[in-house]
């Protein structure tokens, strides 16, 4: 999987997990899902994103891993509401298989041609 294909799949793992656990939340995780979204020219909307998913790809390698390391590096910046990132590694954290099952779900989703044209 490519860095931008895990890219889109990261951002497709928060987007289910913020439409399934809606009410439990605060503003964080829209708030960190618009700083990821992507521009018409494939960019994020806040560039510093790119950069820090490059840098958890590099320490985390691919997958679930990458994603925990970005979300840290985001808490520790203070972006956001902590307590909904810090909820989300929470989950993560509490419920692995869980977690790595919608992971994959996310892969699987990104390789399909009607998120491709988006």
């Amino acid at each position: 999987m490519t860095p931008e294909t895990s890219y889109r799949a990261a951002i497709h793992l928060l987007d289910q997990f913020w439409l399934a656990y809606r009410p439990d939340f605060d503003d964080g995780l829209p708030v960190l899902l618009g700083a990821m979204a992507l521009n018409t020219d494939g960019q994020p909307m806040d560039p510093a994103c790119a950069g820090d998913w490059s840098l958890a790809l590099h320490e985390a390698g691919h997958g679930l891993s990458a994603l925990v390391q970005f979300l840290e590096g985001w808490r520790a910046r203070g972006e956001g509401k902590d307590n909904d990132i810090s909820r989300l590694l929470t989950w993560i954290q509490d419920f692995p298989h869980s977690a790595e099952q919608l992971w994959q779900e996310a892969e699987a989703a990104v390789g399909s041609p009607s998120l491709q044209a988006e």
